[in-house]
């Protein structure tokens, strides 16, 4: 058996505590306010995360101990991905600039209530904020390994990207910019953080903007599939098996004893794409929110009494929110506190009316039934608006409407674009952005629906004189 460097271990336990997996017992200490250990030794333990994840059998152990050494490919495919991630942000943010929370000074209409850290003391507090834009446009490489912008959905928020990696990709796009036959793409420099860019090419800035506009619809496309998913899920609303009795307001874990991910991931190559492509974007923390907000809409729609259903859920819903103001819990922690209140009530029910088991069963079918046809339309219609923005506002190959004709302006930049008159660059940053925000495998499933294909031939088409396609 070969042994270990020291070097190689370390390097190994540093990444697992990057990734919250394991956790130092200097930082457990700390928090504790305990004395450093004797010896000068430094034993490492899982973290609460990692051992509820390892008792639900959602930790992924193959993925874990992978190293870049047994799949070249996948690092230099991973090196890509990150690269790209980098870029879509650092272009979107050229456009609009950066957008953030800041704490309010006085309460007003659209404040939100932000949750936070104390690094001191380490509570968790909330106070309002607002939303605040960067009155100098542009983007600089800090805007991006701060976070400091919470636009576009939020894509690509949960990695913590290495601040040289950024500067690296930032410095690479700015000279891509550089040579003398794209010196009219008018790229103005400023004065942030030591450097930064701000797009002033009104063509180059509309292909940007329209990019942009993808994000949401395609989020809740892919955030409806995976509800979907979720529903085939043995027990995934069960309440007789997820319900917590314990009545210890126990709802901060990540996951609360159902292997999700392996069921998905069983269910096609579509829905695993999907769910790879969902946890490349928005990560973990967004899919156990979406996991939790999925069970108590199944649980409600398919289970609480059709009878009682609106009022009882509001009423329900009102003292979670309540208690989660109390104790600050996340959303996720809310909705997994109002899941077990809405399980009770259907459990008290039950034993009022003492429907039979086959009766109730039958009952849950046809509602089940009802609820997937419901998520079934919400698809259809995320995919029209999807194939609407990609058509008429991104290829340009599509009108949206005979009325956008007569819009100021509107017509030209169509042209210019169906025309591919603008710079070969230009289509170049377009499609690179869209690989990212609208995916190959979803742009796949949207042309083998026929439905979908009939419904992009009904978009109407202008006819554009001369047309040149290069």
């Amino acid at each position: 058996m070969k042994k270990i460097s020291w070097t190689t271990l370390y390097n190994h336990l540093t990444i697992l505590c990057e990734k919250g997996i394991i956790d130092k017992e200097k930082t457990i200490m700390e928090n504790a306010q305990i004395k450093k250990r004797k010896d000068n030794k430094m034993p490492y333990f899982l973290t609460p995360a990692t051992i509820s994840k390892i008792k639900s059998h959602a930790l992924d152990l193959e993925k874990l101990v992978e190293t870049d050494r047994e799949d070249p490919a996948r690092k230099e495919e991973i090196l890509l991905t990150k690269r790209e991630k980098v870029l879509t942000l650092l272009l979107l943010q050229a456009v609009y600039g950066s957008s953030r929370w800041v704490p309010a000074k006085e309460p007003k209409l659209g404040n939100v209530e932000v949750r936070f850290r104390d690094p001191k003391t380490g509570k968790i507090g909330r106070t309002l904020a607002e939303f605040f834009r960067e009155k100098e446009q542009g983007v600089t490489p800090m805007d991006i390994v701060e976070k400091r912008d919470v636009s576009n959905a939020g894509i690509f928020s949960h990695i913590n990207f290495d601040k040289y990696d950024v500067i690296k990709y930032y410095d690479q796009l700015v000279s891509e910019f550089e040579p003398v036959d794209l010196s009219n793409m008018k790229i103005s420099k400023i004065n942030r953080d030591g450097k930064g860019f701000f797009i002033k090419d009104h063509d180059l800035r509309s292909l940007i903007i329209s990019c942009s506009v993808l994000v949401g619809p395609v989020k809740d496309r892919i955030e409806e599939t995976l509800k979907l998913a979720l529903l085939k899920v043995s027990r995934f609303y069960d309440y007789k098996y997820n319900i917590n009795n314990n009545n210890n307001y126990s709802y901060r874990s990540s996951s609360r004893g159902f292997p999700f991910i392996k069921s998905i991931k069983r269910q096609g190559k579509f829905i695993q794409q999907a769910f790879d492509w969902y946890m490349s974007s928005f990560g973990d923390k967004r899919f156990n929110e979406l996991v939790a907000q999925a069970r108590v809409q199944a649980i409600t729609h398919i289970q609480l009494d059709d009878d009682k259903n609106s009022a009882t859920f509001w009423k329900l819903h009102s003292k979670a929110v309540e208690e989660q103001d109390h104790y600050v819990w996340s959303s996720y922690e809310m909705h997994n506190r109002l899941y077990d209140m809405i399980a009770q009530t259907i459990l008290a029910a039950e034993e009022y009316t003492g429907l039979k088991n086959t009766e109730r069963k039958l009952k849950e079918k046809k509602k089940k039934q009802k609820y997937i046809q419901g998520i079934q339309k919400q698809i259809e219609e995320h995919d029209r608006n999807v194939l609407s923005i990609y058509h008429c506002q991104i290829k340009c190959d599509k009108y949206a409407s005979k009325e956008l004709e007569r819009e100021r302006g509107f017509k030209e930049y169509y042209v210019s674009i169906r025309r591919r008159d603008l710079p070969a660059k230009y289509y170049e940053l377009r499609d690179r952005i869209v690989d990212l925000l609208y995916p190959e495998f979803l742009r796949k499933e949207h042309k083998r629906n026929p439905k979908l294909k009939e419904y992009v031939d009904s978009l109407p088409t202008i006819t554009i004189h001369n047309e040149r396609m290069k």
